[in-house]
């Protein structure tokens, strides 16, 4: 049976960080068209709706690769083990992949200046967020230092 540990100060702080992320991403910015800075892309709803879409195809597979492991906060479940199957043998952080690949292609779909400052600031929020994961991980899993020389990119192929 898992066990949650209690959610730290901490934990509580990037949830709710990445709650008001989520509001202004797929609330706000969408219900003003745009936003400020609104432009007109041709093609643009279809390109967004495809990586948004590959987001939530990444999303559901790293959902089912992490099993029982997947909990909200960064911090990892008390009996856990270290998961590398499935998009976590190419990234380590596949989940906060593909909701910036959700948030960019929603954006992407009415592209404004206030979108691609959302999205710029939703990329430096998850990578914060992954760096602090990654050291709760490495307290958690001895073997962590391996996975990570194993799975040299955090978030995006190609990007460490």
């Amino acid at each position: 049976m898992r066990r949650l540990r209690q959610l730290s100060g901490s934990d509580l702080a990037w949830l709710a960080g990445q709650g008001v992320l989520f509001l202004v991403a797929f609330v706000l910015v969408p219900r003003a068209d745009g936003g400020p800075g609104r432009v007109q892309v041709a093609g643009s709803r279809a390109v967004g709706t495809t990586v948004f879409g590959l987001g939530v195809a990444l999303g559901l597979t790293s959902f089912v690769a992490l099993g029982r492991q997947l909990v909200p906060q960064p911090t990892p479940i008390e009996d856990g083990e270290l998961v590398d199957r499935g998009p976590y043998g190419v990234v380590r952080h596949p989940i906060y992949t593909a909701v910036l690949l959700m948030i960019v292609g929603g954006l992407a779909r009415t592209p404004s200046a206030t979108g691609a400052a959302v999205a710029l600031a939703s990329a430096a929020f998850f990578d914060r967020k992954s760096a602090h994961e990654e050291r709760l991980l490495a307290a958690a899993y001895p073997d962590y230092a391996g996975y990570r020389a194993r799975v040299r990119w955090a978030l995006l192929p190609g990007v460490r």
